[in-house]
């Protein structure tokens, strides 16, 4: 089998508010990245990652995502990231794009018809709602806590104004945790997917895959090391859920079979036959018997992005664009592999 182009590609990572302002605001956008693409593929890049760019109330960057078919507008419209899309590829550049399905924005529309539903409620499934301990139901329903301190569950109002039940963020609060067991919630992500595919991504860089599949008992976390620190292969393992292995995944978008990569930061993910023709992200720690503490499992190296540039200039200026020239690895991101028919 050919390797796919991700093993021997640079990737540059862009974090839109930042990178490049084309109005004058103060802030970066996709019009200020479309127009310096020229600089990256001088660089020697063969891909973009592009950080969130979603609709948000910017809780944590952009990983707080209300719409995920849609762009924030301070970065722009869907038409500035069609075009961004296109030029990419006339440069012959590939662009990734963050997936972020372990949580929404308490913005979403989903979560506030969580809020209004009753417990129980399909509405409230979408999550990850529970009881609280204790007779008043005023205690967590775990010790979990949240990687960004302080506990991972808040607890809600019930629509009658009496204190209900408690929802978890393994985040920030503004973040709630999304209910992976919930065929609802892998529905929406596979249309997500597609949504995207369909305007030309070329991949996915996936955000907390190693922590989209709670155990199934929410049990406690009594471990010093961060209840996601999928890393850490000497210790226990945290309460994710390991899932086998089955067969390769198949998304159905019309006559033409290609390949659709997922890029994941961290620990593995799978995407998986759901038995209905659709897909689901599975995730398990990266934890095996020739492990070691410190050992890149992926076999990663880190990019060299002035190497690379000098490569491409010693090549020719024929060469600039040249997908072949062998170069060095992204260090974070692990390739995952699904056939989409297109």
């Amino acid at each position: 089998m050919t390797p796919g182009w991700w093993t021997e590609a640079v990737i540059y990572q862009i974090y839109p508010r930042s990178f490049a302002d084309s109005d004058g605001d103060g802030i970066g956008d996709l019009p200020g990245i479309t127009a310096r693409l020229d600089h990256l593929v001088e660089l020697g890049v063969d891909a973009v990652w592009l950080s969130p760019f979603y609709p948000s109330p910017q809780a944590d960057a952009g990983y707080d995502v209300a719409d995920y078919r849609d762009v924030e507008p301070l970065f722009g419209t869907l038409p500035d990231a069609d075009r961004l899309i296109d030029e990419a590829k006339r440069r012959g550049l590939r662009v990734i794009v963050d997936l972020v399905p372990n949580h929404t924005s308490s913005a979403h529309v989903w979560f506030a018809e969580a809020l209004t539903a009753a417990p129980g409620s399909p509405q409230r499934q979408r999550y990850v709602f529970r009881d609280g301990l204790g007779a008043d139901g005023d205690e967590p329903p775990n010790d979990w806590q949240s990687v960004f301190g302080g506990p991972a569950w808040t607890r809600v109002t019930e629509p009658d104004g009496r204190p209900g039940q408690w929802y978890l963020h393994l985040f920030d609060t503004a973040q709630p945790d999304l209910n992976w067991d919930n065929p609802e919630v892998r529905a929406e992500f596979v249309d997500v997917l597609r949504f995207w595919l369909d305007r030309g991504v070329d991949g996915f860089r996936v955000d907390v895959a190693h922590g989209l599949i709670k155990q199934a008992d929410l049990a406690d976390w009594q471990e010093p090391q961060e209840i996601l620190s999928g890393r850490e292969v000497d210790k226990p393992r945290p309460p994710m859920q390991l899932v086998p292995e089955e067969p390769e995944a198949v998304l159905t978008r019309g006559a033409e079979e290609v390949d659709l990569e997922v890029l994941v930061d961290g620990d593995p993910t799978e995407v998986h036959r759901d038995g209905r023709g659709g897909l689901r992200l599975h995730s398990g720690q990266v934890v095996g018997a020739d492990a070691r503490p410190g050992q890149d499992l992926f076999g990663l190296q880190r990019a060299d992005l002035a190497q690379r540039a000098d490569q491409r200039r010693l090549a020719g200026p024929e060469a600039a664009g040249n997908q072949d020239l062998q170069g060095q690895r992204h260090p974070v991101a692990t390739p995952i592999r699904a056939h989409v028919v297109h």
